[in-house]
């Protein structure tokens, strides 16, 4: 026999079962008996329960060249209808990868739409995907049981796609009117989109460290640099993050692949086709910085403050002086960086992620949609936070127009900004810069403190490391301040010697000053 009597064409979409269904009816014939014609392996007699396999594998099962030249069809016209293109687009070169990438995802049972069958007695690959539940095109779920006897229908048990194989009664009687949300309908659209986009015999062919360097550049926002925090937050499960990077990198300790259903589902979430994933271009610079080629600390890292326009963009913060500080939780912050834009300071901890120390990014998260701001009081009980820290963070965004709060603060003086920026360039500490007499009030200096351009200017000037010699100098200055003290009877403090000396408390314990302080106060009190 050259050609089949009957020789028929696949509908768009079709899977391979279905049309060899069709074909072996067209011609008489029984499915099983056209196989085992056309099969591989000589000694195997294919059998009903092989027959999900044409879909998945069908060069495994029948020769698919002899039996498209009796059909007078192409080949490749035939492969269309399984699973092989979408399999070798993601080529690996062990066929249990490819197994594990899309296992559970592939139905073994008939799930159908009525609707569509009443109008062609095919059924589409689409419906082998265990997550496309809905039939698009006329709005209703599918269903994978009979409506007469409630049995689930089994592909391999069917002699006819119309029929129930359990009872005989046609499955195009099944009655299904529910209602399916939009949101839902949007989703199995969008799935349906993705998939037909798989199926096609066109495209790029990726492996594991592909797909997952991919998902990970979308997740970055296409920033040309590998940027934890901006992946982290694009996440819903951050904590996948690891295993994803050992994809991307090759440095699994077994041979893994991203399952289909997490790349789907990023997809999705980041309203990104299937088409723009498949052609996406990822930077040179982007793939350097995940797979460990050397990159500056502050090109890793960018401003994670919302309002700010240095937002996600790398390397655009400054490294400030501190490199190395243990605080008394015992966690460790290294490579301090600053945000010239915004003021915002951060540190990165032990697990190489970044923390803001300025607490606005919490203060913006609190606030923001907050609308009775009459009271501090009620924010402070709204938000959690202390009064004074309320008052700091809407200074901070009343200065910026973020967050506007006109019944507490005044008008921002150009003169007083500029002011403020001299006393920091000629090293006065903020408590000294408080203390001065043009303030109206706390609020009236926190609105300008945290001025734009006062904080610029505050990151920026460095502040000269103390020598010794300028130490000992110091020290010098400090017992003058404490012995003029001592011999006026006057009280012997810290925070008294700090104010005269204009230096904060911390300073002196710096020079080494305290233990001279605290001889001279018990001195003091004992000649009292």
């Amino acid at each position: 026999m050259n050609r089949f009597t009957v020789r028929i064409k696949p509908y768009l979409g079709e899977a391979l079962s279905s049309f060899l269904f069709r074909l072996s009816k067209a011609n008489r014939l029984q499915l099983i008996s056209l196989l085992n014609n056309f099969k591989v392996t000589k000694a195997h007699y294919i059998q009903r329960n092989d027959i999900n396999l044409l879909d998945f594998s069908p060069y495994s099962l029948v020769d698919l060249k002899r039996l498209s030249e009796m059909n007078n069809i192409q080949e490749k016209e035939m492969l269309q209808l399984s699973f092989y293109f979408f399999l070798k687009k993601f080529r690996s070169e062990k066929e249990i990868q490819r197994a594990r990438f899309i296992s559970g995802m592939v139905r073994d049972h008939f799930c159908y739409c009525p609707k569509c069958l009443l109008e062609k007695q095919y059924f589409p690959l689409l419906w082998k995907i265990e997550n496309i539940i809905v039939c698009t095109k006329h709005g209703i779920p599918l269903v994978d049981s009979c409506a007469t006897c409630n049995k689930e229908v089994k592909l391999e048990n069917q002699y006819d796609l119309s029929l129930c194989p359990n009872c005989s009664y046609p499955l195009t009687d099944t009655l299904n009117e529910l209602s399916i949300f939009d949101e839902t309908l949007k989703y199995q659209v969008w799935l349906e989109q993705s998939w037909n986009i798989l199926f096609n015999s066109t495209g790029y062919n990726l492996d594991s460290e592909d797909i997952a360097i991919r998902v990970l550049y979308i997740l970055n926002s296409y920033q040309p640099k590998f940027h934890r925090g901006i992946v982290e937050s694009n996440m819903k499960e951050p904590k996948s993050l690891p295993t994803l990077l050992q994809h991307a990198r090759g440095t699994l300790s077994q041979e893994r692949t991203l399952h289909l259903s997490y790349i789907l589902r990023i997809l999705y979430e980041n309203d990104i086709s299937m088409e723009k994933f498949l052609g996406l271009s990822v930077k040179e610079s982007f793939i350097n910085s995940i797979r460990g080629k050397t990159v500056l600390k502050s090109d890793q890292f960018s401003c994670m403050a919302p309002w700010c326009a240095n937002y996600g963009k790398l390397g655009l913060m400054i490294k400030t002086g501190t490199s190395f500080k243990r605080l008394d939780s015992g966690e460790i912050l290294t490579y301090y960086l600053a945000c010239l834009e915004c003021g915002c300071e951060y540190a990165v901890n032990q697990f190489n992620e970044l923390e803001e120390r300025t607490s606005f990014i919490e203060g913006y998260r609190m606030l923001k949609d907050i609308v009775d701001k009459t009271s501090i009081n009620k924010l402070s009980r709204k938000t959690g936070l202390p009064g004074d820290k309320v008052k700091r963070h809407l200074a901070y965004f009343h200065s910026r127009g973020i967050i506007e709060y006109p019944s507490l603060f005044s008008n921002i003086s150009d003169d007083f900004v500029k002011a403020f920026i001299n006393g920091i360039r000629n090293y006065k500490t903020i408590k000294h810069i408080q203390a001065w007499e043009c303030w109206k009030s706390y609020s009236h200096f926190l609105l300008h403190r945290y001025h734009p351009d006062v904080m610029r200017e505050i990151i920026e000037t460095k502040r000269p490391r103390q020598s010794k010699k300028s130490s000992n100098n110091s020290q010098v200055k400090v017992q003058h301040i404490v012995d003029q003290l001592f011999n006026a009877d006057k009280e012997i403090t810290i925070a008294a010697v700090s104010e005269i000396a204009e230096v904060c408390p911390e300073t002196l314990r710096n020079w080494g000053c305290n233990p001279y302080i605290a001889k001279k106060c018990r001195k003091n009190t004992g000649y009292q």
